[in-house]
């Protein structure tokens, strides 16, 4: 190969990685794992793993329902619903989970500020939640 044709060898081959490298800067990120830091104030924060990890949704005031909380992926049916491991309650108020939709059932309280992994028995079994906006809980989380 003469110098010639090798020296624009060279030129096409930094070409076509320059663009390859433009098109893969370009191209979206995959989303970060959502963390503790994710969940800002005024919101209830619920993940799929212990130690804040996994799937991740917020809710605020009032959730009847946890199957419409968005961003389940990885949960059964792709819903919150019996998928809650850890949550953070970043709000001044305590929140209340249901063991089933509609308000119903067995409860526990998350205290104002409190964050954490569920207890063994709530694990993956909260199917709904709201704010307690009368005060606090003589027993809570």
């Amino acid at each position: 190969m003469s110098k010639t044709t090798a020296r624009r060898f060279t030129v096409l081959a930094a070409g076509i990685l320059a663009a390859l490298g433009g098109i893969a800067a370009t191209a979206p990120a995959e989303a970060a794992p959502s963390t503790k830091s994710s969940c800002t104030q005024n919101l209830l924060c619920i993940w799929s793993d212990r130690n804040f990890d996994g799937d991740f949704t917020t809710t605020s005031r009032k959730a009847p329902d946890w199957n419409d909380l968005p961003g389940a992926a990885n949960c059964p049916d792709e819903t919150f619903n019996d998928c809650a491991t850890a949550v953070w309650n970043n709000t001044v108020y305590t929140y209340r989970l249901y063991e089933n939709v509609g308000y119903k059932g067995k409860h526990i309280d998350i205290c104002a500020n409190w964050a954490g992994n569920l207890p063994p028995s709530w694990n993956d079994r909260a199917s709904s939640s709201k704010m307690l906006r009368d005060g606090k809980s003589k027993t809570c989380l």
